[in-house]
């Protein structure tokens, strides 16, 4: 039930009119009329809109300042007294119930309760969810339900599953009976996740101290604790792994004949290392990126990389050899992503630049072939909020929930449904809609949609796919069986 004050209603009446002439006043969400968004009459008789920037999940629409709707009155305000939110000075007339009492919440897909949301479900990104993310590498996948569990499938050659298990392939997915995982990211034929609470663990092939230093076995078959706290992400790459820390500093760990670690040194494998010379001073860590043998990590609005270069993946100009000490690519950079010899980063202004191995078309340049060795803008026009990169494919997610990918498609993993010659500038990938995240591994691809659907593509060569039903190639995304509860 949805309480409303006659207050409201008068005060409504006085100040404006109905958004069918021109403002966004309602006395029910049908009056709300934003095309294509979700909307929401609040109890001060304004629309609001769907909206996961923000900390309630709604905006008042254009007519009302467009500006966040307070996520939670304060107790002691009652009707008619005028309250100034904390996000952005938002106007709202405050009642003597919760939020929780006011709009419907907690349940899929509505904006998370004070207290969380519906067992089962966790809070991403401000929205109750069932499943949180995906992530894939060379012939295995796992997803993360926001409940915190794991679940994985494809090749377990090396316990890379994580189920306790060693060998054979699983082409649906397989719980984990391990801890409670915040986040999950995945190697060549490692898997690391870490905890709420900043703790974390990685399993899998350790002949390269990848998942735990000193190691005592070379294979971990589930998850191990490695040492140490306040984790905050994790990203596995092809040999090594790397941390960032709360406290924003970086370590790595695991295989370092090309530098990879980032403490000025190539040689043996490294136990945890703190990555060196990170000029933090001019910002905050604020994502990092493991690629097949090099690493980034953006500092403020700046990516620094270090590692292998031989295909130019460091993105200083040169080609060949190391660099084991990281080096200032780009600058404006929200987030980084790291294939096997190639880079991408995502500008703060929408656009993707990527450089290092072009022999597929991966950097998205309208051409395939020589080394990039310097970042170089991926030709379109599109607007993009993230990006991620496979072993020589990459793809990113624009702003309407599209997804465009380019690159190598011998196992259709571009998802135009074709196994055509490589695609050199970003592709749609028509049959989905409102994608929220995208991974790739070496020939497939999966991406998590709105209605917490899970959609895989391109090589189930080892049911990386998640779908039994499969042999061979999928040239377009088919749903894989992952129910919520």
């Amino acid at each position: 039930m949805r309480f409303r004050w006659p207050v409201l209603l008068l005060l409504c009446t006085a100040s404006c009119m109905r958004a069918s002439q021109g403002t966004d006043c309602c006395d029910t969400a049908g009056d709300c009329l934003l095309a294509g968004r979700p909307a929401r009459c609040e109890m001060n008789g304004r629309c609001s809109y769907l909206d996961t920037g923000c900390s309630s999940g709604w905006r008042y629409g254009p007519y009302n300042g467009g500006q966040c709707v307070s996520a939670i009155p304060e107790a002691d305000a009652h009707p008619g007294d005028l309250q100034l939110s904390a996000e952005a000075g938002v106007d709202l007339w405050p009642l003597d119930l919760s939020l929780d009492q006011q709009v419907a919440c907690g349940k899929a897909g509505q904006p998370c309760c004070s207290g969380g949301c519906d067992s089962a479900l966790g809070c991403v990104d401000g929205l109750c969810r069932c499943l949180a993310e995906v992530k894939t590498d060379e012939y295995f996948t796992c997803a993360r339900r926001a409940s915190g569990a794991l679940f994985c499938w494809g090749e377990n050659s090396y316990g890379q599953l994580g189920i306790g298990a060693l060998g054979g392939m699983h082409d649906t997915p397989a719980p984990l009976a391990g801890p409670t995982a915040a986040g999950v990211d995945l190697g060549a034929y490692h898997t690391c996740a870490w905890a709420p609470s900043g703790t974390a663990w990685c399993w899998g092939r350790n002949e390269d101290a990848q998942v735990v230093d000193p190691p005592s076995t070379t294979l971990y078959l589930s998850p191990s604790s490695i040492a140490l706290t306040g984790v905050a992400q994790l990203a596995a790459g092809g040999f090594h792994s790397c941390a960032r820390k709360g406290d924003h500093s970086v370590w790595c760990w695991g295989r370092n004949l090309n530098g990879q670690i980032g403490n000025g040194t190539t040689g043996s494998p490294l136990g945890l290392t703190q990555v060196k010379n990170l000029a933090t001073g001019s910002g905050q860590v604020i994502d990092i990126a493991a690629g097949g043998f090099h690493s980034c990590a953006v500092v403020g609005t700046t990516l620094w990389c270090w590692g292998r270069n031989v295909e130019g993946q460091i993105g200083d100009g040169s080609v060949g050899g190391s660099t084991p000490t990281p080096f200032q690519s780009l600058q404006n950079v929200k987030q980084a992503a790291a294939g096997d010899y190639h880079s991408c980063a995502l500008k703060t202004d929408g656009t993707i630049w990527c450089w290092g191995k072009n022999d597929f078309g991966q950097l998205g340049i309208g051409s395939a072939g020589s080394v990039v060795p310097v970042p170089a803008l991926v030709a379109t026009s599109h607007s993009f909020v993230a990006v991620a990169a496979g072993d020589d494919h990459t793809c990113a997610i624009k702003s309407s929930g599209s997804l465009w990918c380019w690159g190598r498609n011998n196992h259709g993993q571009i998802g135009d449904g074709t196994t055509a010659t490589p695609r050199t500038t970003p592709t749609e990938v028509s049959s989905l809609t409102s994608v929220r995240q995208a991974a790739l591994g070496r020939d497939h691809t999966c991406a998590l949609v709105a209605g917490d659907q899970l959609y895989c593509w391109g090589s189930n060569s080892y049911g990386q796919l998640g779908v039994a039903t499969i042999k061979g190639n999928a040239t377009t995304p088919k749903p894989v069986p992952l129910a919520c509860p």
